[in-house]
């Protein structure tokens, strides 16, 4: 009976197994509530060496513990055993993607572009809802936004060669390579029309000339379709910036708030934003703006998230636009100080995705244009009859002569009003099919400036076009027509779906 020796002996190296599992289990736990993050790292490995089973278990803890470890080797300097951890995990976990994406931050704050790119991409392809990744792969996502907001050739450039390739495979993954143009090649080395045939963007929509000192962007980073909201920061441990940073400034305090104050809490949500004057004492480049808090818990202690402090705790990092431009911008906008024009100057107006397809849609507002001529040509008669017919109800009632305003009534232009959601330039294509006077519900002070300047592009008399909600006090009189009990000529809505619900 040769397997009833066996047996025992395999039981007894399960039990043994176990036991060793459930020993460095314990361990790991012990020594992670003392922060010892090395000595967890080595027994979260030699459990799921001895244990594959527990993979899912332990995923997060495991996950943190390389984390908080990496960091501490990141701190060290021990460059080949932060990737070392980085290449264990892997062949543990091979298609987690937030290990992947870790692995690309660390090359990249190193200076491995091409090697992060790799990582991030990957873990954009393990999990495409990965919000730090696709963050992270950004730049790539950039060009297929902008085609599918309704742009008629996108063109992109990358100097980094994996970046590149990875592009391209991103491109022919969602099946746009005949709209988007990708060049391997830094943007500075452009030219028009060797490189690109010629300036992209749309200049006339049903009539309606955009100024070219208007310039339409989208937010970085597309949210439209998320309910998440996009800070306008990332977040950077400063003292482990490689090559260090310089600051232009002492540090100096913003705000404070009071925790333990509702109405102060409250009062902070609709406070405007103040100017703040700080005096320079460094001389350099203005790259970013570092904010951190620091926590008062009593009288006594305090919690600093300071670059200064060795904390877990990153720093918000507010990137800045590049205010000089090249030396050749700087020097063209010096030559020309005194002969350039105030409206010349560039304006930005930042839309939504859906906003700029919109933009794009030729069809769209060339449908408006014909509906709203249709309608305005159909009320024309319809006045004139009003102008006719008022004289002989009048005599009904009274023998006396007909009050002037009926005769004027025939002379008063059409009031139109568009309601329709967001950036619209449905009110300027009205103002020019005749005697229009032109009402938009726009809300952005932003999207207010840039059809003005569209409307004075277009030659349109200053007083043309009116912003309806700034007549508005009561928003039961939204649709009632300026200094008179009468409704509009026109109203300009959205497109509704036929789903029963307007």
């Amino acid at each position: 009976m040769p397997n009833s020796r066996t047996r025992p002996i395999r039981g007894a190296e399960a039990a043994g197994r176990d036991e060793l599992v459930a020993r460095s289990l314990q361990s790991a736990e012990h020594c992670l509530g003392t922060q010892d993050f090395g000595t967890a790292y080595a027994h979260y490995l030699l459990v799921l060496s001895l244990a594959p089973e527990l993979k899912e278990e332990v995923k997060e803890t495991f996950q943190y513990t390389l984390f908080r470890w990496a960091e501490e080797l990141d701190a060290l300097s021990r460059i080949q055993d932060l990737f070392g951890c980085y290449e264990q995990a892997l062949e543990l976990f091979p298609d987690d993607e937030v290990i992947c994406n870790s692995m690309g931050e660390h090359l990249f704050r190193m200076g491995f572009r091409d090697e992060a790119a790799g990582y991030f991409h990957k873990a954009v392809k393990l999990n495409p809802d990965f919000n730090d990744a696709k963050e992270n792969f950004y730049r790539v996502a950039n060009c297929m936004f902008a085609k599918k907001a309704g742009a008629r050739s996108v063109y992109a450039c990358e100097l980094s060669k994996t970046m590149y390739e990875l592009a391209c495979d991103v491109v022919a993954a969602n099946k746009m390579e005949a709209g988007i143009k990708l060049l391997h090649m830094k943007s500075l080395d452009i030219e028009i029309p060797k490189h690109i045939p010629e300036r992209v963007g749309v200049k006339n929509i049903a009539g309606i000339h955009l100024p070219t000192n208007v310039k339409f962007q989208s937010p970085a980073y597309p949210s439209v379709d998320t309910e998440e909201t996009v800070e306008p920061y990332t977040t950077e441990k400063m003292s482990r910036v490689p090559g260090g940073y310089k600051a232009l400034t002492e540090c100096f305090e913003i705000m404070t708030v009071d925790f333990n104050s509702l109405q102060e809490l409250k009062s902070l949500t609709a406070k405007t934003p103040d100017k703040i004057v700080i005096p320079v004492s460094n001389e350099g480049m203005l790259d970013a703006i570092v904010v951190w808090f620091v926590l008062q818990l009593d009288d006594e202690h305090s919690l600093s998230t300071s670059p200064s402090e060795e904390t877990c705790w990153e720093q918000a990092v507010y990137p800045v636009l590049d205010l000089a431009g090249n030396e050749a911008e700087l020097c063209s906008a010096l030559a020309n100080l005194q002969t350039s024009k105030p409206d010349a100057i560039e304006q930005i107006c930042v839309l939504e995705s859906t906003e700029i397809a919109l933009l794009n849609n030729i069809p769209y507002h060339e449908g408006f244009k014909m509906a709203m001529k249709k309608v305005l040509s159909s009320l024309t008669p319809e006045k004139a009859s009003q102008a006719m017919d008022t004289p002989c109800q009048n005599n009904e009632m009274s023998s006396g002569p007909a009050p002037n305003n009926s005769v004027l009534s025939s002379s008063e232009p059409f009031y139109v009003l568009d309601v329709s959601e967001g950036f619209s330039i449905l009110p300027i294509i009205a103002g020019t099919l005749g005697k229009v006077k032109p009402y938009s519900s726009v809300e952005k002070d932003s999207h207010r400036i840039i059809l003005d300047l569209i409307s004075e592009a277009n030659h349109f008399p200053k007083e043309t076009l009116e912003f309806w909600l700034r007549h508005v006090e009561d928003e039961s009189a939204v649709l009632q027509r300026p200094k008179s009990d009468k409704l509009w000529s026109i109203i300009i809505l959205d497109v509704i779906e036929p789903s029963g619900l307007i």
